[in-house]
């Protein structure tokens, strides 16, 4: 499959909508980046939230199909192109588990440097239901880990770990840290 085929059936869905309005309910965000934004669905539904956000991918073919091409950037998470402390909330949506074993401290500290108040990430990993099943249906998965690996990644690196409301979508998948 090549970047274009990839992106091209990528929309907004009403899970990006559902997934938007418990994330800014109970965070309270003000300012909202999205790191590894494909198409930027999330940001559509943060724009209905009246937040500010923007978004980056470093993959040309996502930003060329953005669905908000004003507010989506060309940009690396090992290199996220924003200031120190510029936002409430870092959203990284099935991102990490694209990486490489070694890109992933590097990864979590640009999160953690452009964030001054959360990180929330969507990780394909094993949890206590055992493999994602969606593991199997993106060839372009590098590493799986633990729910438990990844928890300790960002706590090594000085975040603190939130609890996520179980009467979120998905919440067996997603990680709250906190900045100290």
């Amino acid at each position: 499959m090549n970047k274009k085929e990839y992106f091209k059936d990528r929309g907004i869905e009403p899970k990006h909508y559902w997934m938007v309005s418990e994330w800014v309910n109970y965070l309270k965000p003000k300012k909202v980046l999205d790191v590894g934004c494909g198409r930027g669905p999330y940001l559509v539904a943060l724009k209905e939230f009246e937040v500010e956000c923007y978004g980056i991918d470093k993959s040309e073919e996502a930003i060329e199909a953005s669905l908000v091409p004003n507010l989506v950037t060309l940009g690396d998470i090992k290199q996220i192109p924003y200031p120190d402390n510029s936002f409430d909330l870092v959203i990284c949506i099935d991102v990490l588990e694209h990486l490489n074993l070694e890109e992933i401290p590097i990864a979590i500290k640009e999160l953690i440097r452009v964030s001054n108040k959360y990180i929330l990430c969507s990780i394909c990993m094993v949890n206590e239901y055992g493999v994602d099943p969606n593991w199997f249906r993106d060839s372009t998965h590098k590493t799986l880990k633990s729910k438990v690996w990844w928890m300790e990644q960002f706590l090594y690196e000085g975040c603190e770990l939130e609890q996520i409301p179980q009467d979120w979508l998905f919440w067996q998948q997603l990680l709250l840290f906190k900045i100290k």
